[in-house]
Parts: C-alpha cells; sequence; structure tokens
C-alpha cells in the first residue's frame, strides 16, 4: 500500500528520478507522450525553463519520486496592466499513486510558493492539453478561468526549400538589432493578454545562453530589400536535448500520420518549439515564409515544429495548416487578480 508522502522543493540530484518518473507517467492527454532525456534531466529542464521552481513528491525513507510539478516566474500584461506571474507545468504523478491528492497538493505548494514570492496579485498559468482530464479537474479547484482557446499547429520539416518571395530573405537576428526586434515584437502583442513584455537585453541574454557548450535557442528574422525586419520567431532546439517518445494518439492522427508521415517510425520524436511569432504590419506573408524556411533551415535537427497560439489570433492564418492533420485543442487555467476580457487574444507559453 502506497505510504505517506511529504512534499519538497526540485533539487538538481533529483536527475535520474525525474527521467524514471517521466517513463512511468507518461501524459494522459489526447496525444500521449514521454520524455527522453539525452542529459541529465534536471539540467535539460533549467536549461529550457530559466529560473524554474519544482516541487517532489517523495515518501520517507524511499528512493526517488512519486510525483513533481513545476513553474517559472515573470511579469505578463493583463487587460493593458503589468502583474507578476506563475506559469506552471510539467505536473506529474505516478499511476499507482494518483487518487491520493498528490496532484492537488503539488499545485497548492507551485501557488503557495509562487504568490510568497510575489505577492497575491500574482498571475497564475497553467496550459492543459486536450484530454488530460486529471489536471482539468484539478485545475477548476484552483483557477477562476479555464479557457478553451489553446490551439497547436505543428508541421513536419521540409523536404525542399520554400520558394522566397523575391523582396524577402530570412536569417539569424544580428546582435545590433535586438532593440529593434523588442519593440517590434512587444507591439505586435501589444493587445494580448498574459504576454510577457521582452526587453533587448533580456532577448540577447536569453538566446546567447549557452547552458550545453552552445546556444539552444535561436532567434530567426525576415528581412525585407530595405533591411527591415517584416517578422521574427524564437525557436528552442529542444529535440537536441529531449526528445519526447508517443506512447499514444488518437485515432484522427495516426490516420493524418499515415497519410502524411509526419512523426517517425519509432515514434520518437525531435521537436523545435516555436514562440513569440510576429509580423509587422500588413506583413503576413513574411510570417508564412519565415515559418516555412526555418521548416527547410533546420530540417536536419528535428522532425517536426510547432506552436501553440490562439485559434482567433492572425497566427492561426500565418501558420499552414498541414491537410488532414487536426490540430489539437486545449485549455489555458488562469487564477487572475483581474478577470481577463473574452474579447482579447491570449498569449501561449507552451
Amino acid at each position: 500500500m502506497p505510504g505517506e508522502f511529504r512534499l519538497r522543493e526540485l533539487l538538481p540530484t533529483d536527475g535520474p528520478a525525474i527521467a524514471e518518473l517521466d517513463r512511468e507517467s507518461p501524459d494522459t492527454g489526447a496525444v500521449a507522450f514521454s520524455t527522453v532525456y539525452l542529459d541529465d534531466p534536471y539540467a535539460a529542464l533549467a536549461a529550457l525553463h530559466p529560473g524554474v521552481v519544482g516541487v517532489a513528491a517523495v515518501e520517507p525513507a524511499k528512493p526517488g519520486i512519486i510525483g513533481m510539478g513545476a513553474m517559472t516566474l515573470g511579469r505578463c500584461q493583463l487587460e493593458a496592466e503589468i502583474h507578476p506571474y506563475s506559469y506552471l507545468f510539467n505536473i506529474s504523478v505516478r499511476p499507482e499513486h494518483r487518487r491520493r491528492g498528490i496532484a492537488s497538493q503539488i499545485y497548492s505548494w507551485l501557488i503557495g510558493t509562487a504568490r510568497e514570492r510575489l505577492g497575491d496579485d500574482a498571475v497564475i498559468i497553467a496550459g492543459i492539453q486536450e484530454g488530460n482530464e486529471a489536471s482539468i479537474r484539478a485545475a477548476r479547484v484552483w483557477s477562476s478561468d479555464l479557457l478553451n482557446l489553446s490551439q497547436s499547429a505543428m508541421t513536419r520539416m521540409r523536404d525542399s526549400e520554400p520558394r522566397a518571395p523575391v523582396h524577402l530573405q530570412v536569417r539569424e537576428a544580428a546582435e545590433s538589432e535586438w532593440e529593434i526586434i523588442a519593440q517590434a515584437q512587444n507591439g505586435f502583442y501589444r493587445d494580448y493578454n498574459l504576454y510577457p513584455p521582452r526587453s533587448a537585453s533580456e532577448l540577447r541574454d536569453l538566446h546567447s545562453a549557452t547552458p550545453f557548450g552552445s546556444p539552444i535557442r535561436h532567434y530567426f528574422v525576415a528581412v525585407d530589400v530595405k533591411g527591415e525586419i517584416a517578422a521574427g520567431m524564437s525557436v528552442t532546439d529542444e529535440g537536441s536535448i529531449e526528445p519526447i517518445q508517443i506512447v499514444h494518439m488518437p485515432l484522427p492522427m495516426r490516420i493524418g500520420n499515415a497519410i502524411l508521415d509526419i512523426l517517425p517510425s519509432n515514434g520518437t520524436v525531435r521537436r523545435i518549439p516555436v514562440r513569440d511569432l510576429w509580423f509587422a504590419p500588413g506583413r503576413m506573408e513574411a510570417a508564412t515564409y519565415l515559418w516555412e524556411s526555418v521548416r527547410w533551415l533546420w530540417r536536419d535537427r528535428a522532425d517536426a515544429m510547432m506552436a501553440f497560439i490562439d485559434p482567433r489570433s492572425p497566427l492561426a492564418a500565418a501558420i499552414p495548416r498541414m491537410r488532414f492533420l487536426p490540430r489539437n485543442g486545449g485549455y489555458i487555467a488562469l487564477a487572475a487578480p483581474v478577470r481577463p476580457s473574452k474579447e482579447r487574444l491570449l498569449y501561449h507559453y507552451a
């Protein structure tokens, strides 16, 4: 019989236990997957989520961990005001220890710690995959809003170079361009709830960090003939750190994958998450070409490229949709001092 458990902060020495927990507890959403760690799991967690704070559920006198959760802290905009925020993720409990209230206590620990560090006006955010009923039930307890406004856009890498518009070229951002990029990106997301405004120095530091000896994040831009940046986006070389192993896919995705051959036959997928995709006013074609170009430029690094977006956003039209492949939905759970208006678009952290 499972015994008593306690919560403690996740430690750098917990790497092997994190790997075992993840292997034994795949995500229970519509697409079930576990993580394949190519380096120390705690080091990977810290590299992909700078400033991460984690919690582990343990049983006294027993090795390993039976559950965990993590969060990052920062500042975001909500209804035109800036608030501190905490983004919760990687909430997991071993199957044989579920229905003991462990997940609820993990959420409580993370939320309580966030409020201790950030104050009572902190915005608490979590992204939940469609079909993850346990996380949805838990979110109904702690959240004030459960918004079904999350959509994943995933495409496989390109086999051929996209046709370039005569007026655009794609390259990595130059050191001298961070101020311009920060202003343009913040301007694009000015009216999005939950967006964390970026300074030039924050963007520079994030994309120059080398946790494993070389940068894992790269910022690409589409530049026109005048040298003006028409679109930009950040990509993370997640596949070189922790590819995922697909355990289960819903039937429509299995059919789509059989037709399009998106995912490798062994089920191990190297992903490239895309964040902060934006385009200048009237330049949606630049965002589309930027997306397609990176699909080609990074074809040897990954099997698929993906982003999470508000389906009402113009970004939904900018990202080409692969035929036969459904865009899986999801939820944003939110506890905030201000109720978000339904008219404003939502920024996605996942």
